[in-house]
């Protein structure tokens, strides 16, 4: 019955902390960009601009996601500006070409 119990116990435990996403390093952060957004911008390419795959990328918009209060729509706005999550050793954000 203890071992039950424990079960149970450890079950609650880890099923409350899961949404924490506490294996994603980027909300563990201390250093954050600031990048105001632009036209038609959207968090996931934001978060391009700050990683270089696609697991990285993931991670980073939930945590963009989380450390702005957006919505689970990720929904953004011309003008607006959000804390970015800078992993040390990280790779420099690509900055636009306004080549035409």
């Amino acid at each position: 019955m203890k071992k039950f119990i424990f079960a149970a116990v450890m079950g609650i435990f880890f099923a409350v902390l899961s949404p924490f996403k506490l294996g994603n390093a980027y909300l563990r952060c201390s250093s954050f960009d600031t990048v105001q957004v632009a036209y038609s911008e959207s968090v996931w390419e934001i978060a391009a601009r700050y990683t270089e795959n696609g697991d990285d990328q993931r991670e980073l918009v939930e945590a963009i996601i989380e450390v702005n209060n957006l919505g689970r729509d990720a929904l953004i706005h011309t003008g607006q500006k959000l804390l970015i999550p800078v992993r040390q050793g990280g790779i420099a954000p690509k900055l636009a070409n306004n080549d035409f």
